[in-house]
């Protein structure tokens, strides 16, 4: 029976796919074996196996082996105000085979149209546009991711979630990041936060080293990492003794609230808990898996959290998850000067606004503005190459490094294997092919804001002048009349009666 003749809906048509892909993944695995040889032929097999594995879930998953201060930042090579933010903000002071669910299935869940299915289809990818996403549900965006990857994982039968109830979760969830109406931290970054974690788990096959429970609650923590988040820094509650910071004692003021706020919305109001058909010991589980993912959200935790993960990719060691799953989250949560430039450079806009109204504030209450906050001396651009230089670039690099040694451990494990499934070493051969879009995007956007900086020293150096020459001119002309005003008092001008 040929694939596109059966009903898409139906078990055989994913399990028949399952097989085409399998068989055309063993053809490629031969071919880097050299036992053939044609470029092309790759080059058509792989786009083809691509198509297939669009359309199901492999069921399939394998266990894997599981298990301060800051680096020195020369003020020399950034200006001083961003050299400052750097400082403040970045250091401190059980398991079931998941079953395929359509995304026929999703979209009918959440009444999308064909466009949004279309959106859906392309949540696998780097450059996925949650800003589309967005004005086509409606501002619905992290509903709808999270439905997708609720379906995708089968959350909602594995974990027995009404789909009533947790559509009523994913409404309340939605009005707690529109709480303070931030123009950066608002449900919108939720939902490409949880999309960015979904795709380094999803496009390496890293995913099969997680238990049901763990992908669960990775997925979640990436949905509330940032919930009910007030607009403002952990910098600015602690510095204005706020009724967060004083709640938390100071420590991960707005973290602590994004986690503590969550879970007390599921344990005080029945109809939003998701959670309620979890065991004693999985809720246990789950919640100190959030809570440990949540908390590693603080930006002061940045470079102990670098540093450990490099420790745990040299070391010999198991690779602990819990801090695993921690960095991947963290890496989403900062990773937009990853993604292409229309992206990057409208999450930069909305997050300086969001900065400088803090910065306004601050102004009014007459406390010092904080740095990056002032709206009249920030120069975005140079905060922005800081930021990729000392942050973000490194950061992505050590991610590489990280998604890297995950793979290795998987086909060590199913090499390793007793078992006879070709297929699951054919796809572990095919996950070394790790995908690095970030290594050609980040400098690319680096090159553009030191462009834009250019351009605005060309920009200042051309009013200067143009100022000078209108001064020169100025006086010049002042000079000409004191000229004529001496002669006048000296006696009648030429030509004058």
């Amino acid at each position: 029976m040929a694939v596109s003749s059966m009903d898409p809906t139906s078990q055989f048509y994913f399990l028949t796919l399952r097989k085409h892909a399998c068989r055309l993944r063993y053809i490629i695995y031969q071919m880097h074996r050299g036992e053939l040889s044609s470029k092309e032929l790759i080059d058509n097999l792989e786009y083809a196996a691509s198509i297939l594995e669009s359309n199901y879930v492999d069921s399939s998953r394998r266990r894997a082996c599981t298990s301060k201060q800051a680096e020195q930042i020369d003020s020399e090579d950034v200006p001083e105000e961003v050299r400052k933010w750097l400082a403040l903000t970045f250091t401190q002071s059980i398991n079931e085979p998941r079953q395929k669910v359509s995304f026929k299935s999703v979209a009918n869940a959440i009444r999308s149209e064909r466009k949004k299915l279309s959106s859906f289809i392309r949540i696998n990818n780097w450059d996925f546009d949650i800003f589309q996403l967005n004005e086509i549900s409606d501002n619905n965006a992290l509903k709808c991711v999270a439905m997708a990857l609720f379906g995708k994982y089968n959350f909602l039968n594995k974990y027995k979630i009404p789909l009533v109830k947790f559509e009523a979760f994913l409404s309340k969830l939605q009005q707690g990041y529109c709480k303070h109406n931030n123009p950066y931290h608002n449900m919108v970054h939720a939902a490409d936060v949880t999309q960015t974690a979904h795709w380094l788990l999803a496009q390496s096959g890293l995913v099969e080293c997680l238990t049901d429970l763990e992908l669960f609650a990775y997925i979640f923590s990436a949905m509330v990492h940032d919930y009910e988040h007030t607009g403002h820094t952990n910098s600015y509650h602690v510095q204005s003794s706020s009724d967060y910071a004083l709640l938390y004692n100071d420590r991960s003021v707005l973290e602590n609230h994004h986690a503590s706020a969550i879970f007390r919305l599921m344990h005080d109001y029945s109809q939003y808990n998701i959670l309620e058909k979890l065991s004693k010991q999985e809720y246990r589980e789950f919640r100190n898996l959030v809570v440990e993912i949540v908390l590693c959200t603080d930006m002061s935790t940045h470079f102990a959290q670098v540093k450990e993960v490099k420790q745990m990719i040299t070391s010999e060691d198991e690779i602990d998850k819990t801090k695993a799953l921690s960095f991947l989250i963290h890496c989403s949560d900062i990773s937009h000067p990853a993604k292409k430039w229309p992206f990057h450079f409208r999450w930069t806009n909305q997050l300086m606004e969001e900065f400088f109204r803090q910065g306004d504030l601050e102004m009014t209450m007459g406390i010092p503005v904080s740095p990056l906050c002032d709206r009249l001396t920030v120069n975005i651009a140079d905060s922005q190459v800081a930021f990729i230089d000392f942050i973000v670039e490194p950061m992505m690099i050590v991610c590489s490094e990280l998604l890297a040694k995950l793979l290795e451990t998987l086909l060590q494990a199913l090499e390793n294997s007793d078992t006879n499934d070709r297929s699951k070493q054919i796809a572990a051969v095919d996950q070394f092919r790790l995908s690095q879009p970030w290594m050609k995007i980040i400098p690319e956007n680096r090159i553009k804001w030191k462009e834009y900086i250019a351009e605005q020293q060309q920009s200042r150096l051309t009013l200067f002048l143009k100022f000078n020459l209108e001064a020169c001119n100025l006086q010049a002309e002042q000079h000409r009349m004191k000229r004529w005003a001496s002669r006048l008092m000296r006696g009648p001008c030429p030509g004058l009666h």
